[in-house]
C-alpha cells in the first residue's frame, strides 16, 4: 500500500488540524494539532496525532516548538506507517551579540529536520522529507541544493544545483528528485523556473514555466511549491499565480495542458499517484472559504466538491485516487468518494473559542461573559463548574459565571461529539476586575477593546466625535466585582430597587487624582453586568502637555480601578475634552 500526502505548503501553527498523512486505503491518518484529547486536561502543544478507525486518535508525539519564533513545515509518512518526516524552522526575533555593531545582523534562521518512527525520529539540520517507499528521505533548504539519502544503504546524493522544487511531492518512488532553478533573468513579475528530474543517472528535463506570485512578492522552496511530481514520475503539476491556472506537464512529451479553474486564488494543490488527476484548493477574489476541486490532468474537466461550505483547509488523493481525505476550516475529516464526491465524517466538526484575551480566561462568580467561535453550544463549563448560558448560537454565547462558583485554575470546555477540544485555560478567582469592551457589549467597530462608556444622561456612547467632558458623570460597565448585596440569583436580571451593590471597596483614579465613585453594583435590568458611575474631576492634571492647540483640547483619559482584595486592576481609556 502507498502512503499520501495532506499538507498545506506551509503549516503555520493554529488551533485547527493543519496536516495529515493517509495509506493507500485510508486506514492511517497522521496530523499536526493544538488541540487536545478531549478530557485530558493536558496543555496546549503543538503534537503529531495518528488516526486510525480502530483506535480513534492517539499522541505520537509533542513537539517542543515556540510560537514567536517556530514555524512548522510538511509532514510525511511511509506506506507502512513506520517512519515520518516533519521539519520546523525557527527565526530569532533578537540580534546577535557577536556582531551587534551591525543592525542588520540576526541570528541565523535554522532548520530542524525529523525523520524515523514517530515517537523516536532521528535529527537533521536541514528541513526533511521521505519518500513514499521509505526508501529515501531528501534533506533540503534554501541554502544549498538538496540531498537524498538511501535509508537502506546510508549513500548520499547530491544535487548539483537548484532547490527542492516543493515541500512535499517533490520525490518519485524510485527516489529522483523534481529540481528547481531559477535563471539569472528571471523577474518578479513571471518567476520563471526551470525544472528538471535529478538523479544518479542523471537529470532528465521536464521543462520551464513562468508560475508567478500574482504580485512582487517572490519566496523560493522550501516556503512554497514551484511544481508537484506524481509518484510515477509521468507527471509533474503546478499552478500559474498571476492567472490562477493549474497545469499538468506530460514528462515524456513535454506537453503542458491548463486544467480548468472554476475558482480563484490557488492555496494548495496535489497529484495521484499515477499523475491522472489533480486536486487543488482556491477561493474567489472576494476571499470566500476555500474549497476542493478535482481536475484531470488531460484538462478535459474539473469537478468541486460542496460537502463544506466552512472551506476546506487541505486535502489528498488516496493513491489509487478512488477517495480523498479532506480537513475542514470546522476540523472535521472528511473521506470523499473521487468519482461521486460524497464525503464521510471521519472526525466530527471541533467547537473553536476566540477571545481577545489572548488564550486565557480569568473570571469571577456572577459575571457576564461573551465567547465567540464556531461550533458552540450551551454545554460549557470550566473544570466542573457548568456555566449559565443567557443566550446561545453556534457563533455566539453568552455566558455567566454563577454566583455560588468556587475558585478553581482548570480549563474552559465545551462539549461535542469531537474526540478533540481545544485547551483554554480558565481561572475563576473570587475577584476579578475587568472593563467591558466594545466586543463584550457586540458592537461592531475595527476598535472593539475600547471599554464602553455612556454619557450621564445614557443619551449616548463616549467617542472621540462625541467626548465626556470635565465635571461630567459617566458610566462604565464590567465584570468581576465578585459579591453583592442584596443577593442575586444567577441567571437573574439584577433589581433596581434595592439595587444590588458590590460588598468590596473601589477606588478610581485617573491620571493618578481620584475620581468620586457614585455607583458601584450590577446593572439594573441586566444580568451579570456590573455598572459604575464616576464624576469626571473639573480639573485634571495631565502627565504631559498637550501639543497643538489651545483649550478647548481633545485627549484620551486612562481611568483605573482598584478593588480591594483584588490581585488584578482595570482599566479605561475614553475621550475628554479639557
Amino acid at each position: 500500500m502507498r502512503v499520501l500526502t495532506l499538507l498545506s505548503f506551509w503549516l503555520f501553527l493554529t488551533l485547527q488540524l493543519t496536516a495529515q498523512i493517509v495509506t493507500g486505503d485510508g486506514s492511517v491518518v497522521y496530523f499536526f494539532s493544538n488541540l487536545v484529547p478531549r478530557g485530558s486536561n493536558l496543555a496546549s502543544a503543538t503534537r503529531l496525532y495518528r488516526y486510525t478507525a480502530a483506535k480513534g486518535v492517539e499522541i505520537e508525539a509533542t513537539l517542543q516548538l515556540d510560537g514567536l519564533v517556530d514555524r512548522l513545515g510538511t509532514l510525511e509518512t511511509s506506506a507502512d506507517a513506520s517512519l515520518v518526516s516533519y521539519w520546523s524552522q525557527r527565526s530569532p526575533l533578537s540580534p546577535n551579540p557577536f556582531c551587534i555593531t551591525d543592525p542588520t545582523c540576526y541570528y541565523p534562521i535554522t532548520f530542524t529536520g525529523r525523520v524515523g518512527p514517530a515517537d523516536k525520529p532521528g535529527t537533521f539540520p536541514r528541513a526533511a522529507s521521505v519518500n513514499r517507499s521509505g526508501r529515501y528521505a531528501v534533506l533540503y533548504d534554501d541554502k544549498a541544493p538538496p540531498e537524498r539519502i538511501d535509508l537502506v544503504t546510508g549513500e548520499r546524493f547530491n544535487a548539483r544545483t537548484g532547490v527542492l522544487a516543493a515541500p512535499q511531492q517533490a520525490m518519485t518512488a524510485d527516489g529522483s528528485l523534481l529540481i528547481a532553478t531559477y535563471p539569472s533573468d528571471n523577474t518578479q513579475s513571471d518567476n520563471k523556473s526551470v525544472l528538471f528530474l535529478s538523479s544518479p543517472s542523471g537529470p532528465t528535463p521536464v521543462g520551464t514555466i513562468a508560475f508567478g506570485r500574482g504580485s512582487s512578492y517572490f519566496v523560493t522552496p522550501p516556503y512554497q511549491s514551484t511544481a508537484q511530481v506524481s509518484a510515477n514520475g509521468a507527471t509533474v503539476v503546478w499552478a500559474n499565480r498571476n492567472d490562477n491556472t493549474m497545469h499538468a506537464i506530460d514528462v515524456r512529451s513535454g506537453v503542458d495542458r491548463v486544467i480548468p479553474n472554476p475558482a480563484g486564488y490557488i492555496t494548495q494543490y496535489l497529484v495521484t499517484d499515477a499523475g491522472d488527476r489533480v486536486l487543488f484548493l482556491a477561493h474567489d477574489a472576494g476571499g470566500g472559504a476555500t474549497q476542493l476541486y478535482v481536475g484531470r490532468t488531460d484538462g478535459s474537466a474539473t469537478f468541486t466538491f460542496h460537502g463544506a461550505p466552512e472551506g476546506v483547509s487541505s486535502a489528498t488523493f488516496t493513491s489509487d485516487g478512488s477517495a480523498i481525505f479532506a480537513l475542514t476550516a470546522s476540523s472535521r475529516l472528511l473521506k470523499i468518494d473521487t468519482f461521486g464526491l460524497e464525503a464521510t465524517e471521519l472526525i466530527p466538526e471541533t467547537p473553536q473559542i476566540s477571545l481577545p484575551t489572548g488564550g486565557a480566561l480569568r473570571v469571577a462568580p456572577g459575571s457576564y461573559y461573551r465567547l465567540t467561535g464556531s461550533a458552540l453550544n450551551r454545554n460549557v463549563r470550566i473544570g466542573s463548574t457548568a456555566l449559565q448560558v443567557l443566550s446561545e448560537k453556534p457563533e455566539e454565547l453568552r455566558v455567566q459565571v454563577p454566583f455560588e462558583a468556587q475558585s478553581l485554575s482548570d480549563y474552559l470546555h465545551i462539549a461535542s461529539d469531537s474526540p478533540l477540544e481545544q485547551a483554554f485555560p480558565a481561572e475563576i478567582r473570587t475577584l476579578s476586575p475587568r472593563f467591558l469592551t466594545y466586543f463584550d457589549a457586540a458592537i461592531k467597530d475595527p476598535l472593539d477593546q475600547q471599554a464602553v462608556v455612556v454619557h450621564g444622561d445614557y443619551s449616548a456612547l463616549v467617542t472621540q466625535s462625541n467626548p465626556a467632558r470635565l465635571g461630567e458623570t459617566l458610566h462604565l460597565y464590567l465584570s468581576g466585582l465578585g459579591p453583592v448585596t442584596p443577593l442575586v440569583a444567577t441567571g437573574a436580571p439584577s433589581p433596581a430597587s434595592p439595587p444590588a451593590v458590590v460588598t468590596t471597596g473601589v477606588q478610581v483614579t485617573a491620571f493618578n487624582q481620584d475620581v468620586p465613585v457614585l455607583f458601584v453594583g450590577l446593572a439594573p435590568g441586566m444580568t451579570g453586568v456590573y455598572l459604575i458611575s464616576v464624576r469626571l474631576p473639573t480639573r485634571l492634571e495631565l502627565p504631559e502637555p498637550i501639543m497643538g492647540g489651545v483649550p478647548p483640547q481633545l485627549t484620551t483619559v486612562l481611568l483605573r480601578l482598584i478593588q480591594t482584595g483584588a490581585s488584578d486592576q482595570a482599566f479605561a481609556f475614553f475621550w475628554t475634552i479639557l
